[in-house]
């Protein structure tokens, strides 16, 4: 098991939470988070700040002498402080929310939240899950649960998974995705399902992780390359064409072909990693051992020559004009 260590001051994790007065005593918020951290996260750094809680500077100062986790800073929250906008290299955001009335305006991004569960209704779901946030729910026992809510070009999922002692399975719940595709034979086919060696990776692929498709073409048989004016498609746009273009536009979730990574398609869609690996080798004749002095000359035509050599001529005789007078 991961050894964690909270450190006092700057290099601190992030934990909030917002008045109500039946959120739990921070003793057991301490613990219930520290628990989480030990299991599921690989950053030791945690920082706990209470915001609107109605704890005392007392109390958390007694929270630190009586807890058995080591060095960690407890704090109150402040108008003045401001809460971390994404996780870094240093700490991992946490926050715990007491109460969820005020979340809208605290306008927080890409933190892992902690939620009481009678907290969370079906009207503020999309609020708290909103701005790449992980919601992670405290049942009344306890025990954590990950809210999953995800959206694709045609389906929607929205759960609870609980969460055990080890990293939880990616269960997607049989949720219907679009994966646009273009023949690459003998590596990826499709008649009713994908084939070839891609095909049957992806098939196994989409039997893990519990998900439908619809398979989809490629709008206009290309893979996607960086087009020379936007690309129109209703009321979406893309800068690529192809199948790199159907993802920027959203028609697409998913794209299955040997498709090659470049720069211009780093720079709109996210790559999920190789399933085929190829070499590309370049061939050039063998060198003869016989001398061939126009080696030299023919990769330039001789008009090209004649130009080089005349305009050498004119520079010399300018540079001579010129030093005379």
């Amino acid at each position: 098991m991961m050894e964690n260590r909270f450190l006092i001051g700057v290099l601190l994790t992030t934990v909030v939470s917002i008045g109500n007065s039946q959120s739990r005593p921070p003793k057991e918020i301490l613990e219930i988070v520290d628990n989480f951290n030990r299991v599921h996260n690989d950053n030791n750094i945690v920082n706990l700040f209470f915001v609107d809680c109605g704890f005392s500077d007392d109390v958390l100062g007694d929270l630190v002498v009586s807890s058995d986790v080591p060095m960690i800073s407890t704090k109150l929250w402040r108008k003045d402080i401001k809460i971390p906008q994404s996780s870094s290299e240093i700490a991992t955001e946490y926050l715990y929310l007491c109460d969820v009335q005020n979340f809208q305006s605290l306008n927080i991004l890409g933190s892992i939240l902690f939620v009481e569960s009678f907290h969370v209704t079906e009207e503020n779901l999309e609020e708290l899950s909103s701005n790449k946030n992980n919601l992670f729910i405290i049942e009344n026992d306890g025990q954590i649960a990950e809210l999953i809510n995800i959206k694709s070009s045609i389906d929607k999922l929205v759960y609870r998974r609980k969460l055990g002692n080890g990293k939880p399975k990616v269960d997607f719940m049989g949720m219907k995705v679009k994966v646009g595709y273009l023949t690459a034979a003998p590596y990826l086919m499709y008649k009713d399902k994908f084939l070839g060696s891609m095909g049957e990776v992806f098939e196994v692929i989409k039997k893990n992780l519990n998900i439908t498709y619809v398979a989809v073409p490629s709008v206009d048989g290309f893979y996607g390359g960086k087009a020379k004016e936007i690309i129109r498609v209703g009321n979406t746009f893309s800068t690529h064409n192809g199948l790199i273009g159907m993802l920027e536009r959203g028609e697409i979730d998913l794209c299955l072909t040997d498709i090659i990574l470049t720069l211009t398609r780093q720079e709109v869609v996210d790559w999920g990693g190789s399933m085929l690996t190829q070499e590309t080798i370049s061939y050039m004749s063998k060198g003869g051992n016989e001398y061939n002095y126009q080696a030299y000359i023919s990769p330039l035509k001789d008009s090209i020559w004649f130009m080089v050599l005349g305009t050498s001529a004119i520079l010399v005789i300018y540079q001579e004009y010129y030093y005379v007078v």
